[in-house]
């Protein structure tokens, strides 16, 4: 048995028990026919059902009747289920779809699922999938899917669970991070609304202007900069800014490295960034805290994806969209809101498996997610299509730039305590951008971030 089982065996198995009986043990045989049990992406298709063809009938009339939204993106995933219902009863089988959830929650069944080699064929998750590869839970990719993928598949989809040069999961929509502006406020600030700041220092002098202007402070609007909280969307925002800086997460050798002299830049920008703001916003326990004002009209910037483009919108907010700030001429950036589909080794239908996720990166469903105008496709004739560029060029530039740049996700960790190494360098960043923090605490800070993630990866 595994180290990592070992810790977590009575909190998998507690989980085992207190979740449906389908989340950890085997889907039964439909009068025959056999079952695929999956848990996958829902931004590209309805989840959570038993009866594929029942689930639809309900979307459907729950569109026609005004309990679902009737946008595009509700099309396209209504759209993209009968494309998987058709694909499913081509090849002779029954689709069980679970809905586990996300965070913690999603990490723990995860964990039964391995504990008792029972579970879903499909799984799908974010920062934990490369590190559970990494631990020798889920199967590479079939050779040659792995070369269809690299010939046909944008980078940003598999680059971050390449383990060995071998391919160990797949996202059907991720994104770059961008930042974002609210030209209304900038633009009360004095400040260009159109222009975007392409250094950090253009952008801090921006939310310095923002933050000193007395009429905007009346009316509790504030720079805002990035959400920075003690969770993983507080670390992948930190973590772009770090790249930016020319730091990162770890070393060559897979463990933390967090105390360098780039991360202190970057510490440095995170606690100046806390004056800009009311304590308690940037650094909010709940990231919803933090867009939520940002939606509202109460800050001028935040770091997100590229789905802003389309959800500010539809708020009703006229906002500014660019890359990333630089820093000394670097160019940085980090893969957010990617979802991995990765095949656990347990599964005894693999070649079912990664042939239905190759069915999600192929063409017809991967329209559909174009057209949605959401999150940009992966599969390289879609996303350089003539007719994708010409209805959603903005996202189309971000996405292509995301193909000529190697960019990746948050990183893990080669072993250890996982969620405990998050949690200490979590402390440390709470303490950097809370209001008060003197700037030359900072390099203690990252100094105390250091040791302990280090114990917390040196444990047994």
């Amino acid at each position: 048995m595994k180290k990592i089982l070992r810790s977590v065996l009575l909190i998998a198995l507690a989980v085992c028990f207190a979740v449906p009986v389908a989340a950890c043990n085997p889907p039964a045989e439909n009068s025959g026919t056999k079952t695929l049990q999956v848990y996958i992406d829902g931004q590209t298709c309805l989840v959570g059902f038993d009866d594929i063809d029942q689930a639809i009938q309900e979307a459907e009339a729950n569109l026609a009747d005004g309990y679902m939204d009737d946008t595009p993106h509700n099309r396209a995933k209504i759209e993209n289920t009968k494309l998987l219902r058709d694909y499913i009863k081509s090849q002779g089988y029954a689709l069980d779809s679970l809905s586990w959830g996300w965070g913690d929650q999603l990490t723990q069944k995860m964990l039964a699922a391995f504990l008792s080699q029972q579970g879903p064929d499909i799984m799908f998750g974010e920062s934990q999938m490369r590190t559970f590869a990494s631990q020798g839970y889920f199967s590479p990719y079939p050779e040659d899917l792995q070369a269809w993928i690299v010939e046909n598949v944008s980078p940003l989809a598999y680059k971050d669970m390449m383990l060995d040069g071998k391919i160990y999961g797949v996202t059907l929509d991720p994104s770059i991070s961008l930042l974002v502006w609210n030209k209304d406020i900038v633009k009360r600030a004095g400040l260009d609304e159109n222009k975007a700041p392409e250094t950090m220092d253009e952008w801090f002098a921006n939310m310095k202007a923002i933050s000193d202007n007395e009429t905007l402070r009346n009316e509790k609007i504030f720079a805002g900069g990035w959400y920075a909280g003690p969770n993983t969307g507080g670390y992948l925002r930190t973590g772009a800014v770090m790249r930016i800086c020319g730091g990162s997460f770890k070393g060559d050798d897979g463990a933390p490295r967090v105390n360098t002299a780039e991360n202190l830049v970057a510490f440095e920008y995170l606690n100046k960034m806390a004056s800009y703001n009311f304590d308690g916003v940037v650094n909010a326990p709940s990231e919803s805290y933090f867009f939520s004002a940002f939606d509202t009209g109460n800050l001028a910037y935040m770091i997100d994806g590229m789905w802003t483009l389309n959800n500010l919108k539809a708020l009703g907010l006229d906002c500014g969209y660019a890359l990333l700030p630089t820093y000394n001429g670097n160019s940085a950036n980090m893969l957010i809101g990617a979802g991995y589909m990765s095949v656990p080794e347990y599964s005894e239908n693999k070649e079912e498996a990664f042939a239905l996720i190759k069915f999600m990166l192929e063409e017809a469903f991967q329209t559909n997610i174009a057209k949605a105008g959401i999150r940009p496709p992966v599969t390289l004739s879609v996303l350089q299509a003539d007719w994708y560029k010409e209805q959603f060029p903005q996202m189309q530039e971000f996405a292509t730039y995301g193909l000529e740049h190697e960019i990746l996700g948050l990183d893990s960790f080669s072993q250890g305590d996982t969620a405990g190494i998050w949690t200490e360098f979590g402390k440390q960043q709470s303490l950097a951008i809370k209001k008060g923090t003197d700037i030359s605490a900072m390099a203690s800070l990252l100094e105390t971030a250091q040791t302990n993630m280090m114990k917390r990866y040196n444990a047994k």
